[in-house]
């Protein structure tokens, strides 16, 4: 069990079942000491509440395999990962109204994303912010292109996959992507830790 979200007096737990159960995952909720499940219809890797308390948003992550390299890619990462698989994920975000049990699919992932993290719905607004995490894929090419040399320093490896922050619309879907002063100001205002 792990503590992914407090707002105010409640928080959210999400419980990952074993790999093996196949019963649904269950998010919980703490209020005023009572704790109450929630059938999710996916399994929950991030969870955060909504600004108004009545629902939930948790992200889903699937493993689809290993992402397909070829043998020259293979070749490239080989000085820093020679043999290692490197993962394919099924990105997207739900919704769970907590009074209705209605839990919808509201964002997709596309196909390039590792993960999406930092889950937050910003108390003044109509959005959900999140980061999301490209895959390694940007880094592979980089070094299989010679644009990044393997044992560049670490900030290089990073800049190859750039995490980009996210704002999700929650009335009409739309989604975009902040500048870092953007990010900066979320974090003010929402004082989360990144």
């Amino acid at each position: 069990m792990e503590l992914a979200s407090t707002f105010n007096d409640m928080a959210l737990m999400s419980v990952h079942a074993p790999i093996a159960d196949t019963t649904p995952d269950h998010v919980y909720s703490d209020t005023a000491l009572a704790l109450t499940a929630f059938d999710t219809a996916a399994t929950p890797d991030q969870v955060t509440w909504s600004s108004d308390r009545k629902s939930f948003f948790y992200s889903v992550r699937t493993y689809r395999g290993e992402l397909p390299l070829t043998e020259s890619q293979r070749g490239a990462v080989a000085p820093l990962a020679k043999g290692f698989a490197f993962p394919d994920y099924a990105l997207s975000i739900r919704c769970f109204d907590v009074d209705t049990c209605e839990d919808r699919l509201i964002y997709s992932a596309p196909e390039n994303t590792f993960a999406i993290s930092h889950l937050c719905a910003p108390p003044d607004g109509d959005e959900l912010v999140f980061a999301r995490i490209p895959n390694v894929m940007q880094w592979v090419e980089a070094l299989e292109n010679g644009r990044l040399e393997p044992f560049a320093n670490l900030v290089e490896h990073c800049s190859a996959v750039p995490v980009e922050i996210y704002h999700l619309s929650l009335s009409d879907g739309a989604v975009t992507c902040s500048t870092l002063a953007d990010t900066k100001q979320l974090r003010s205002a929402t004082k989360i830790i990144a």
